[in-house]
């Protein structure tokens, strides 16, 4: 079972009851300056994002009415560090929710591998907990970012990221790390960096399904065998009742065969 995207677009707030101040309509008027201010923070213009911000422009004005993106989301999916440490600096919105996925600055940094920008945003006090539409924490979001950094999700963990946190689909980051796209060697570590925080090795999503369902399934040897040295259960049933040994065998990973009956 695939896990949540974040960025996939639900359904997003319907009444200005749902909105923060910023994003009111008289709080947000398409000044020359508001405009210019987006684009030069999305084309990663220091210079320019400097000259709007003194002219009065808003780090919290939007472009995309139905996605509610600001600068601060564009600096930060650029990994425009700069940008977005002067943005902060000039009153840019920390927590900022998309009108969409609800994705904050910080899940944007953490789902690009911006290692550099989430350490500004952290350092500001961004919610490192915050969750998305999804119920996708930023630490979920690391763990499936298209550039995997083990620092990024070091980060987030040393500076109180909830690694038993489940999403709206019952995938706690441990599920994610099954799902994600570091190497053998650095899932080890992660998931060794995980139990020893405490993660719960036999928590189950909402098909049932362990981190080791999902590791045994998908051919990961390594990680199986971290979760294995973590104690994780070798006998839980998802929704099916089938067990790890079950999907290890339908799909043919003899490697990991062995390793399950060795535990």
């Amino acid at each position: 079972m695939a896990s949540d995207s974040s960025k996939s677009i639900p359904t997003g707030p319907t009444t200005t009851a749902d909105l923060p101040p910023h994003k009111l309509a008289a709080n947000q008027l398409p000044t020359p300056a508001n405009v210019t201010l987006y684009e030069a923070a999305k084309a990663g213009n220091l210079r320019r994002v400097r000259r709007c911000l003194d002219n009065g422009a808003s780090p919290n004005w939007f472009q995309n009415p139905e996605e509610g993106a600001t600068a601060m989301h564009k600096a930060a999916e650029g990994g425009h560090t700069d940008i977005l440490q002067l943005l902060i600096e000039r009153g840019g919105v920390l927590d900022d929710a998309l009108l969409t996925n609800r994705n904050t600055p910080l899940h944007i940094a953490c789902d690009g591998g911006h290692l550099e920008v989430a350490k500004v945003l952290v350092a500001a006090g961004a919610p490192v907990g915050a969750a998305n539409a999804f119920g996708n924490t930023p630490l979920h979001a690391a763990l499936m970012s298209s550039r995997p950094l083990m620092d990024l999700v070091k980060l987030l963990l040393s500076n109180g990221a909830d690694f038993r946190y489940a999403n709206h689909r019952q995938s706690t980051p441990l599920h994610f790390l099954a799902y994600s796209k570091f190497s053998g060697e650095e899932k080890m570590a992660l998931c060794e960096i995980l139990d020893d925080a405490g993660a719960d090795v036999a928590a189950k999503d909402d098909q049932g399904m362990t981190p080791l369902h999902l590791a045994a399934r998908d051919g990961q040897a390594a990680l199986v065998a971290a979760l294995l040295d973590s104690d994780a259960p070798l006998e839980a049933v998802d929704a099916q009742g089938h067990t790890p040994r079950y999907y290890a065998e339908h799909k043919g990973h003899s490697r990991i065969i062995g390793l399950l009956a060795e535990a």
